[in-house]
């Protein structure tokens, strides 16, 4: 077995020992780098990839990760960035997303309702991973069902929901968790998360929260009400923090996004079981 390198060195030796090994080129690939929460790891990371030209070996390294840019995954000095070869990859287009779910529909004699595949589409955000999860419990639930269903109904729809939920990333949940689950003020840090999602732009302004988002959720919100604007932006300000996760980046003058991308679905599937439809934009 391999010792565990200590030093960016002996990762490097670690590499060429390995390409040694093996006849012709080598491929290694590294998946889920925004998983790396600490600076610090992160910081290695990008001298060790500035590093890569001295092994002298047919190495070639695929960074995977979900992140604005190169530098955002990092967190690094732009020089790390530059060795690389970027390749962004967008959220998948609706019909894509739709054929997930009516490929299955068709081969077991199913039909899902139009406005189904929509919803299911904006929940996800793009994301397959949401797709896959409430598509697989809805089925499911439709084979359990006792009588003969042909048509998707609104209670298949709902165990779907709650099935995704169940069933999603445990980091994603631990995360929505850690930044809502206090002792006080849990509901005002869940709609404040619900609002920031109710759209797909990665980057939106407080102003523009509250008033296209905020405001008209806590309409349909039983029993609660609006947050004054400067209470609203002191819990989106909160939820940068570690005590919170840091579940949401503040970039300055009233901006906010969150720190993954993905978890804007997984907000949106929260809400979506408490009776909160967004991201219908």
């Amino acid at each position: 077995m391999i010792p565990v390198p200590k030093t960016i060195d002996e990762a490097l030796d670690v590499i060429r020992y390995v390409a040694r090994k093996r006849q012709g080129q080598v491929i290694i690939v590294i998946d889920e780098m925004e998983r790396i929460e600490s600076k610090g790891e992160r910081e290695l990371f990008a001298e060790f990839i500035k590093n890569i030209p001295t092994i002298d070996r047919d190495v070639r390294f695929i960074f995977c990760g979900i992140a604005s840019d190169i530098h955002d995954l990092l967190n690094s000095h732009p020089s790390a960035g530059r060795i690389l070869e970027t390749i962004r990859l967008e959220k998948l287009h609706h019909d894509f997303l739709w054929q997930i779910v009516t490929t299955v529909a068709e081969k077991v004699d199913v039909s899902i309702d139009r406005e189904m595949l929509i919803r299911i589409g904006q929940i996800s955000d793009g994301f397959p991973h949401f797709v896959h999860l409430i598509g697989d419990t809805l089925f499911w639930n439709i084979f359990d069902d006792p009588e003969d269903v042909k048509v998707a109904k609104q209670e298949h729809f709902r165990a779907g929901i709650t099935g995704a939920l169940e069933r999603s990333d445990a980091v994603l949940r631990g995360q929505y968790q850690k930044a809502t689950q206090k002792t006080k003020n849990t509901d005002d840090y869940e709609e404040a998360l619900w609002a920031l999602a109710d759209t797909n732009s990665d980057m939106r302004q407080l102003q523009e929260i509250y008033d296209a988002s905020y405001s008209k959720i806590m309409l349909r919100r039983t029993g609660r009400y609006a947050l004054p604007r400067e209470t609203f932006n002191q819990r989106l300000l909160t939820l940068r923090n570690d005590g919170h996760g840091c579940i949401l980046v503040g970039h300055g003058a009233g901006w906010f996004s969150f720190r993954e991308n993905i978890m804007r679905g997984y907000v949106r599937l929260r809400a979506e079981q408490k009776g909160i439809s967004i991201g219908r934009g």
